[in-house]
């Protein structure tokens, strides 16, 4: 079974938004993001922030021990199938946008039982 591809925004998301600044990060989304790793899914960081601003968010997170593997870019599996381009392809995105039904408590049950629960009934 393929690892699952998570796309997370980060201001608003990760941190609590103070747009072009960083605030402190959000509830549970250094806990959540790194038993998502432990897990295998492949991070990608889906962001507006570029250049600069990038560079900040980047060092805001490994400063607070988050690690993606990939940073507005698609992962070599999404490439490898449909091509570079600048959608990033994701099993489940998480942002701010959409965090009315959504939080950090909800993406790890979610994760949990998409994860270990189904793993359990496919032989992962």
């Amino acid at each position: 079974m393929e690892p699952f591809i998570v796309s997370v925004d980060f201001d608003g998301t990760i941190a609590k938004n103070d747009w072009p600044n960083i605030d402190k990060l959000r509830f549970l989304a250094k806990y959540v993001l790194n038993k998502l790793r432990e897990w295998n899914c492949i991070l990608i960081l889906n962001t507006c922030r570029e250049g600069l601003y990038l560079e900040q968010a980047r060092k805001f997170l490994v400063t607070n021990g988050i690690f993606f593997d990939y940073y507005n870019e698609n992962s070599d599996r999404k490439i490898q199938e449909y091509g570079d381009c600048r959608k990033i392809g994701a099993d489940l995105y998480i942002d701010d946008k959409n965090f009315g039904y959504w939080n950090w408590l909800f993406v790890l049950i979610y994760m949990f039982f998409k994860i270990k629960v189904r793993g359990l009934f496919v032989g992962r």
